[in-house]
């Protein structure tokens, strides 16, 4: 029997995560290559999400490496929770109806989401998230920033 001088990359938490964000940043800088970069005096509407998909794939892959380099790892990669993706489905659901539903239904809407993919659903959080969030975020984006986004539906 022959030994190997390198280890096993044992699959851990962090290979996981790394390659997951160096992924996604690496479908991020494909899906704005089409956009004009600009300067550092006049950036173009393409500097920001290539910056943005460049600093997470490079940190991605910095997470992936130093997760594979390490020889005892105690964390495992745990199972699949299909409850996560009621979050991301929150996020997919604002991105599509925040402008024929409105700001605050969608918003709250999404707080609901993100409460329920946890592992204690209380109704008193998401109505205490709703009352003090959704009044803020739309002072900040809607009134302070001059989003164009309808706040209610009428």
């Amino acid at each position: 029997m022959t030994t190997s001088p390198h280890p096993a990359i044992r699959l851990n938490r962090d290979v996981v995560v790394g390659l997951a964000l160096a992924g996604i940043g690496a479908l991020l800088l494909y899906f704005c290559r089409n956009y004009p970069f600009g300067s550092m005096h006049k950036p173009g509407p393409g500097f920001m999400p290539t910056g943005v998909a460049i600093i997470l794939t490079l940190l991605g892959t910095a997470v992936a490496v130093r997760g594979a380099a390490v020889v005892r790892y105690r964390g495992s990669v745990e199972r699949f929770r299909p409850r996560s993706f009621i979050a991301v489905l929150g996020i997919l659901f604002f991105g599509i109806m925040v402008d024929r539903i409105g700001f605050a239904i969608c918003a709250s809407l999404l707080l609901a989401a993100a409460v329920a993919a946890g592992d204690r659903l209380r109704w008193r959080d998401i109505v205490g998230f709703v009352l003090v969030l959704v009044p803020l975020c739309t002072l900040v984006f809607i009134k302070g920033l001059g989003q164009l986004i309808p706040v209610w539906p009428w």
